[in-house]
């Protein structure tokens, strides 16, 4: 709740998200890692977006939330793929 999209560029594949500092607070490791999916997922559907960068006022995130997600560099849904439901 409250958070903002401060900026956004696509250069070279990826997307550069600056995001308010709200988009990092509430919820647990699950619901943390669910909303950067979303980013990425949403962003990705996107011809000239290949993978997300994340910011938060400005600043590179390497350690996202309380949660200590680690970003080691610009995000792609295989990333996520723990999320995804199991095939039947």
């Amino acid at each position: 709740e409250g958070s903002r999209l401060l900026g956004i560029s696509v250069s070279g594949g990826v997307a550069k998200v600056d995001l308010s500092k709200e988009f990092e607070s509430g919820g647990g490791t699950f619901g943390v890692t669910a909303r950067l999916a979303q980013v990425v997922y949403t962003l990705e559907q996107f011809p000239t977006v290949d993978a997300v960068e994340f910011y938060v006022e400005g600043e590179r995130v390497e350690v996202f939330s309380s949660e200590g997600i680690m970003l080691d560099g610009p995000q792609r849904r295989d990333d996520f793929d723990d999320l995804l439901p199991i095939d039947a």
